[in-house]
């Protein structure tokens, strides 16, 4: 087992430019103002605003609570670099996606916490981080536990900035998502799908050994935000049953008009193209379904029997567990192998 000053070394205070545009945009922090304004942290942007680098030309974590009020600044200056397609075509906006399509990327991350080698990370970043081993009971002993983290960097840090205590807390929480991030491109390019979009179920997971973990009170909005937000152009095929990626085009529309906006949206359209969920034949799920199959193979795991399993989950008949605990195995293999 790690000594808890282990932790530190995952931290990272000072970036280069790159690197610093790599956490400002896996850091949720800054979820809210970038899905206000609709912009992405790039280099260019973090140059536009005016955000410089400090001592040895390096960008620092604390620069990152600066960024919202630039951006508020700087709104029409940061306007151009990203100007939206012809309006003739529907505009695209990667940071939205339509419900079913959701759905089947939430399938694909539940099989993959329950894959073995998905399970191997849960387990060793969880003996790094002095986690209980089977993740914390509830939210109490979470805060508990990070506080009780908190107080020992802090105490241990000796660089000449001494972070306070919300700062280090933050820092803390940042770190894992970080790895969360990092260990999930492992996994993107063979799914169709960016699977740190859905950071939060990973991080639920591995702190409460539930992706589905909530307080009761913020359930209902869990599941809102389920639904679709608006249309996109990502559609189902009905006679095909595959999600394909459809531009609308209006009456008016030409075929230079088509040209241009293809030609100035490639970008946008390819990464929309990369965001196709892959072909597997699921049938849809309530989210409440999908969590209570989550529960019932992860005790399956545990070596509790049929029996066992349904004292723990309720009414629910001996044969539909097993074919619960048999079609999830099944998936779980055709999602992301043995």
């Amino acid at each position: 087992m790690p000594k808890s000053g282990n932790i530190k070394e995952y931290m990272k205070n000072k970036f280069t430019l790159e690197e610093f545009v790599e956490f400002c945009q896996q850091n949720p922090y800054l979820d809210n103002i970038k899905k206000t304004l609709e912009v992405e942290i790039t280099k260019d942007l973090i140059k536009k605003i005016d955000l410089k680098p400090k001592q040895g030309g390096f960008y620092y974590t604390s620069q990152l609570v600066d960024i919202p009020r630039l951006l508020i600044e700087n709104k029409n200056e940061i306007q151009e670099i990203f100007d939206g397609p012809n309006d003739d075509i529907l505009t695209i906006n990667p940071s939205l996606i339509d419900g079913a399509a959701k759905n089947i990327h939430l399938q694909h991350i539940t099989y993959l916490l329950l894959a073995k080698k998905f399970q191997k990370f849960i387990e060793e970043k969880r003996q790094l981080f002095l986690m209980p081993r089977n993740g914390f009971e509830n939210h109490d002993k979470f805060i508990a536990w990070i506080n009780n983290q908190t107080k020992k960097f802090r105490k241990s840090d000796k660089e000449e900035h001494k972070f306070s205590f919300i700062q280090s807390r933050a820092l803390i929480a940042n770190t894992i998502i970080r790895l969360i991030n990092n260990e999930s491109k492992k996994y993107d390019s063979s799914v169709g799908f960016c699977i740190s979009d859905y950071w939060y179920l990973i991080f639920n997971y591995l702190i409460f050994n539930d992706p589905f973990f909530n307080d009761k009170s913020k359930d209902e909005t869990r599941k809102k935000k389920l639904k679709t937000q608006i249309k996109i152009p990502l559609q189902k095929n009905p006679q095909t049953g595959t999600f394909e990626l459809n531009i609308l085009i209006s009456k008016n529309t030409t075929k230079d008009d088509i040209i241009k906006t293809l030609d100035k949206e490639w970008k946008t359209i390819n990464d929309w193209q990369e965001r196709l969920p892959s072909v597997l034949k699921y049938r849809k799920k309530s989210l409440d379904n999908l969590h209570r199959d989550f529960i019932i193979y992860q005790l399956s795991q545990k070596g509790l029997n049929d029996i066992e399993i349904q004292k723990k989950v309720g009414d629910l008949e001996l044969n539909h567990i097993r074919k619960i605990i048999s079609d999830t195995k099944k998936r779980i293999e055709k999602t992301w192998g043995k």
